[in-house]
């Protein structure tokens, strides 16, 4: 988990943003809403589907301490 996390923090996942910076060609729109890129920020706190899991899973409130906080929102 802390690889994880780690990896995140550092924006280094192979998500569709991050894979376009590299050279590739691809559409960058999330494959879950089709509204805005998927970038990390997006995949795991933006997304409206995304906001509906951390509902459902009673970890809202974390969501928002993440979503103000978190440097995945800022693009670091």
């Amino acid at each position: 988990m802390s690889l994880f996390l780690l990896v995140l923090a550092h924006n280094s996942l192979p998500l569709k943003l991050n894979i376009k910076r590299k050279g590739l060609k691809l559409d960058t729109w999330c494959p879950i809403c089709w509204r805005l890129d998927e970038d990390a920020g997006h995949c795991f706190l933006k997304c409206k589907h995304v906001k509906q899991c951390w509902l459902d899973l009673s970890l809202e409130m974390i969501h928002q301490k993440l979503s103000f906080s978190s440097s995945v929102t800022h693009g670091k």
